[in-house]
């Protein structure tokens, strides 16, 4: 066992590192414990305490209480290591979180590929259409235009919009869902373009 003499301002210590380790360590964990709970590793924060007190044993002052010193060292480290795990968290978090956080105008590939690939299958249903009820279809559920901005614009009887707008949009669910079933089908899915 190494016994150091130092010198303090009151004079020669007449004792060691080893002497304070051991008999003040199991103390400093139970502090280590209840300062910092189960959110830091305990023995390592102890090995930190007794490094500082190491290098600040010859600082210590003879009239405080040795515990009082051993304290106030021990709450630091805590402090500092409490410091170092939440900027750790921090740091590890905003890697992982941060592009969640940047609003982005630009639709991403998946969904541009998505998008194109609903609008190949909408033109498909819509190209299977009568022409008559593609154009009610469209009319109405694409530009928006009432029926009778359909009927005026097109030259047909109000009644007459609505029958083809009924019947297109009939037969454009149906020819959606077919399309759809196609695609998900994967061995079907190269041939989905010519086919139906």
């Amino acid at each position: 066992m190494i016994h150091w003499q130092l010198q303090t301002s009151a004079g020669p210590l007449d004792f060691g590192v080893e002497d304070l380790f051991r008999d003040y360590a199991a103390i400093v964990e139970k502090w280590v414990t209840r300062l910092a709970g189960p959110a830091v590793d305990a023995d390592d924060v102890v090995q930190e305490v007794f490094m500082v007190v190491q290098r600040r044993l010859a600082e210590w002052r003879a009239e405080a209480k040795i515990s009082t010193w051993l304290y106030r060292i021990t709450e630091r480290v805590v402090h500092r290591q409490r410091h170092k795990q939440r900027l750790g968290q921090w740091a590890a978090g905003l890697a992982e979180d941060f592009t969640d956080q940047i609003p982005c105008q630009a639709p991403t590939p998946v969904a541009q590929l998505e998008s194109k690939q609903t609008l190949t299958i909408v033109q498909r249903a819509l190209d299977s259409l009568d022409p008559r009820q593609r154009e009610a279809v469209a009319l109405f559920e694409l530009e928006g235009l009432s029926g009778h901005e359909i009927a005026a614009r097109t030259g047909t009887k109000y009644a007459t919009v609505w029958v083809r707008l009924h019947r297109g949009r009939a037969q454009f669910r149906k020819r959606l869902s077919e399309l759809r079933a196609l695609e998900e089908t994967p061995e079907h899915a190269d041939d989905a373009d010519g086919s139906l």
